[in-house]
């Protein structure tokens, strides 16, 4: 798998936004998890999602 395909199909911002997250919960050491989970599953599904139209694009090249 082209890596710079695959960072171009999920957009960066979101990358970020998810280790942004994942870095703030780590640094308070009193992680919530279901708050934790609550931000982090939404950006998770868009990118399955892209990844999914990614690998869509791959099969029918």
């Amino acid at each position: 798998m082209n890596i710079t395909n695959l960072t171009q199909e999920i957009p960066f911002k979101q990358l970020l936004q998810l280790r942004k997250i994942t870095v703030e919960a780590v640094a308070e050491r009193g992680i919530d998890v279901q708050q934790y989970k609550q931000e982090v599953t939404p950006l998770i599904q868009v990118m399955k999602s892209h990844l999914k139209n990614y690998q869509g694009k791959l099969i029918h090249q």
